[in-house]
């Protein structure tokens, strides 16, 4: 039910049990609708379970391969414009912290990179499929070390606008000021709840 209630969700730090429960039965097809209906889904980290891969491959979403694990740096690409990078705040490519966890050498001629490995660029930090099922959009995300520092901010920024193709400040101030990122449901963060939620989160990191 929550599904249908937001266009972007995260899948974070989900062991290959976890990744397996999520993806079974009718959870499936919910997710399938959610992604028929415009939503964007978010894949922290590796694909840990059979599942998993036998979901994306029935919406023919190819999982990126040769996966390298370890500290990194991310930045833009220089060769691939996406609103990712680009909408409404264009990402600095000055180098920042050991962003990244893990990147990948291979990725489908559907899927773009628009985040890559700084040190070695023709490593993907990010990869994006668009138009799956119509108009849903997936995202292997290997940058899950974020802080609160400026250029951080302004990634989940235009995370946030590109899902919901439109600006929305208010989950941007909520990244910016909360260093842990627990799930939104402090207090100061209540009133910007309302009856329609902005971003899922299912996963450890988020609480």
């Amino acid at each position: 039910e929550a599904l249908k209630k937001t266009r972007l969700v995260f899948l974070t730090k989900l062991g290959g049990k976890q990744q397996a429960v999520v993806f079974a039965g009718k959870n499936a097809e919910a997710i399938k609708q959610f992604l028929k209906d415009g939503g964007t889904l978010v894949f922290d980290g590796d694909i840990h379970s059979r599942e998993v891969r036998d979901f994306l491959k029935s919406i023919q979403v190819p999982v990126p391969l040769g996966a390298k694990r370890g500290e990194y740096s991310a930045g833009p690409s220089t060769e691939e414009v996406h609103s990712l990078t680009s909408w409404p705040l264009r990402i600095s490519d000055l180098a920042s912290v050991s962003d990244g966890r893990v990147c990948w050498k291979f990725w489908s001629n559907s899927q773009c990179a628009p985040y890559r490995n700084q040190s070695s660029p023709e490593m993907a930090a990010m990869v994006v499929q668009e138009n799956v099922l119509g108009t849903g959009r997936v995202i292997f995300n290997g940058i899950t070390e974020l802080d609160i520092e400026q250029r951080h901010c302004d990634m989940v920024e235009n995370l946030i606008a590109t899902a919901w193709d439109s600006l929305d400040r208010t989950l941007y101030y909520f990244f910016r000021l909360l260093h842990d990122f627990k799930t939104p449901a402090w207090e100061f963060a209540r009133p910007w709840a309302g009856p329609k939620l902005k971003v899922l989160f299912i996963g450890d990191q988020y609480g």
